[in-house]
């Protein structure tokens, strides 16, 4: 808007705007001053919003006449503004009656065949005399009257300018225009005068941007029972009850989660399940509680401690464009890229089901790799989340057996309807395993071998399958060849060659 009037390209809309904001900044001061200021951002209100606001809106309303620009589509200024404007204007009122009288007087000149006539004011054309068309002119198609200048004709109406008319534009002039420009004028003023206590506009717009959010994480707050989070310096996140906040306005029932991450619970949870059972929500949630508690605001839960987060890497849901240059799985792998280089033992990295777009083999070994990077430094481990449907993962054990590592299914219970569903969260953790009988565990390796050799016994046979279908390929293609030779033999004896 500023830089608009400082280009000279103002509407009426950006008027009313500006006159908005400068008075109800005021309002915002008064109420402001009135408050405790020991709040640090009362204190820089009352002090950022001067009374240039107040200059502001009072030298607005007295100039511009919003009702008028409104309906004319023009800047428009109120009287008592500009005296010239003011004689200009009282002049363009009486001119229906003045040019009355001096038709009046025109048409005891014109010939007695003209039954009637009038004066009319055109911007930029100026006064003219307009006159009915007559019967002969149309037979003799000429419009020329003595002692008058033909203009133009419009509809059934002749336009002239007489002596008196020409009269009228020296002594009058183009008070249309004239009051146009001299508006102008003053609305250039107006807009210097604004340009130069920009400054203080500027300071509105951020101060006002800030009390805005801070009133709406309260009015949320108090409206869904957020509760105030308690910050540390410790590399741990617990959250009990934990909502999405936006999930939960949208569904009739939405079942609260547990976070827990620390040196002592596990820094890293890889959380599997069906699709659609909550997973992405629950990264999700975890990231907003953390972000809203690090911005000052009330957490969606019942309670909260959450440590000191020096950043939040996500590897959620990637969106396709042309004008990137890249395909899905590019993007994918720069977002680990920079989770992969830049988190620390103070960082928060969400990762949905990273991988599929490539090969299992391939997006397994990214994967597991990744997580190993990870949990190599023990202690110096990010806080990190991935949900994936990988189960070859903990299957093979491609993870190594750490404190830090947990395993998390999320399921739907069958007992209850779909609409009272509770997703429970079950946490398998190397460090609390339940022993293992031997038998048990050589039953498993034993069903693992099984599965092993049936596979490579499978794909012996498909290999020997395509061997056998390449060989019968090659003999149909030599008998061919061999036919087609005695063919050529017998051909050519016949023709005696």
């Amino acid at each position: 808007m500023l830089r608009r009037m400082a280009l000279s390209n103002t509407k009426v809309s950006d008027w009313q705007a500006l006159y908005k904001i400068s008075y109800n900044a005021v309002c915002i001061r008064d109420t402001v001053s009135s408050l405790p200021q020991s709040v640090q951002l009362f204190r820089e209100i009352s002090q950022a919003f001067s009374e240039d606001l107040h200059y502001i809106s009072s030298l607005i309303s007295k100039v511009v006449d919003f009702e008028l620009s409104i309906a004319e589509k023009h800047f428009t200024i109120k009287p008592n503004v500009d005296p010239a404007i003011d004689e200009k204007k009282r002049k363009m009122m009486g001119l229906s009656d003045f040019l009355t009288d001096v038709a009046r007087k025109e048409l005891d000149n014109l010939d007695s065949q003209i039954p009637s006539c009038s004066v009319i004011y055109i911007p930029l054309i100026g006064f003219l005399l307009s006159v009915p068309r007559i019967p002969s002119m149309d037979e003799n198609k000429d419009f020329e009257i003595e002692g008058l200048d033909f203009m133009f004709l419009s509809e059934d109406r002749l336009h002239y300018r007489s002596q008196r008319t020409k009269e009228l534009d020296t002594m009058l002039g183009d008070l249309h225009c004239e009051i146009r420009d001299l508006e102008t004028a003053v609305m250039t003023q107006l807009q210097e005068k604004v340009v130069e206590k920009g400054p203080v506009l500027y300071q509105v717009m951020e101060y006002s941007a800030q009390l805005d959010c801070l009133i709406s994480l309260a009015l949320a707050s108090r409206e869904f029972s957020y509760c105030r989070p308690t910050l540390s310096t410790e590399h741990s996140i617990s959250i009990r009850d934990c909502r999405h906040p936006l999930v939960e306005m949208c569904t009739g029932m939405y079942v609260s989660n547990p976070v827990l991450s620390s040196a002592d619970e596990g820094k890293m949870k890889v959380i599997t399940g069906p699709n659609s059972c909550g997973k992405s929500v629950y990264l999700k949630q975890v990231g907003l509680a953390v972000f809203m508690a690090l911005v000052g605001s009330n957490v969606p839960a019942s309670e909260a401690h959450i440590g000191l987060v020096d950043g939040i890497y996500t590897r959620m849901q990637s969106r396709e464009s042309v004008s990137v240059g890249l395909s899905t799985f590019m993007i994918d792998l720069n977002q680990m890229a920079c989770a992969v280089n830049n988190a620390t033992e103070r960082s928060l990295v969400l990762i949905d089901e990273f991988g599929k777009g490539t090969n299992t083999v391939d997006g397994l070994s990214l994967l597991a790799s990744s997580l190993r990077h990870w949990l190599h430094p023990g202690q110096a481990c990010p806080h990190v989340f991935i949900s994936t449907n990988f189960h070859s993962l903990f299957q093979l054990n491609l993870l190594p057996e750490s404190p830090l590592l947990s395993y998390q299914v999320q399921r739907d219970t069958e007992s209850q309807s779909v609409t009272e569903t509770l997703r429970e969260t079950e946490t398998y953790k190397h460090r609390e395993r339940h022993t293992v009988t031997h038998t048990q565990r050589d039953t498993d390796t034993l069903c693992l071998s099984v599965t092993l050799s049936q596979r490579a016994t499978q794909r012996d046979t498909e290999t020997q399958k395509h061997k056998d279908i390449h060989t019968e390929r090659e003999n149909t293609h030599r008998d061919t060849l061999t036919h087609a030779e005695t063919y050529n033999h017998r051909r050519n004896s016949d023709m005696g060659y």
